[in-house]
């Protein structure tokens, strides 16, 4: 089993690779189970039936990641009801950013920069601002998501079902500002980044690739 979060190690560049991303499909989940049993450990029969159910959960998405037509990474994405279920929950409901796991052969080579591009473009045509939580020992995946704007809303939060090595940290992004800058943060008393996203096939100099989910 891999380390839980990827080596934080700013100024490192990476390499070029062509890396296609699409929707999860059936043929996928074999490798995509290898890969979450290589992080997570766990059963193969547990991850498999979670995959399964991917493909048909409403609300949510699960997009893969190919090079040369081999899974190397997969992500997702979907709206998680927290307040709902626990009204105590320091968390709003909406549409989060829930998980990246990339194979460590291929960390470095912009999997979860194209990972994260792709779930935030599904996400913009439903809802104009996404969370995502993450631990705060993971400077990786925070590194990763301030280059596409995601700002710090709350810190030492607690999400019903979830626990998260170190502290919690909430992120948000809104997809969806106004022409003049303004913006709703409701409750959340913090600065929410404007969305900006890479063009296609761009890289993120600099920023090694996360490994665990957010």
């Amino acid at each position: 089993m891999s380390s839980l979060f990827a080596p934080y190690a700013p100024g490192r560049g990476e390499q070029s690779t062509q890396v296609a991303v699409v929707d999860l499909a059936a043929e996928h989940i074999p490798r995509c189970v290898e890969i979450a049993l290589q992080r997570e450990g766990g059963h193969a029969d547990a991850w498999g039936s979670r995959f399964v159910k991917a493909l048909t959960a409403p609300d949510q998405v699960t997009l893969v990641a190919l090079v040369e037509a081999e899974v190397v990474g997969y992500g997702s994405a979907g709206r998680l009801t927290p307040r709902t279920s626990d009204p105590d929950a320091g968390v709003p409901d909406g549409w989060y950013l829930t998980g990246v796991v990339v194979d460590p052969a291929y960390r470095r080579r912009g999997v979860a920069s194209r990972l994260t591009e792709a779930r935030l473009r599904w996400l913009s045509g439903r809802t104009g601002r996404v969370w995502y939580f993450v631990s705060d020992q993971n400077p990786a995946s925070i590194d990763l998501h301030a280059r596409f704007g995601f700002g710090l809303v709350a810190r030492d939060i607690r999400f019903p079902g979830v626990s998260v090595t170190g502290s919690a940290l909430l992120y948000a992004i809104d997809l969806s500002r106004s022409a003049d800058g303004t913006r709703e943060l409701g409750q959340f008393d913090g600065e929410i980044g404007a969305g900006r996203f890479l063009p296609a096939g761009a890289s993120e100099i600099g920023v090694e690739e996360e490994i665990s989910g957010e």
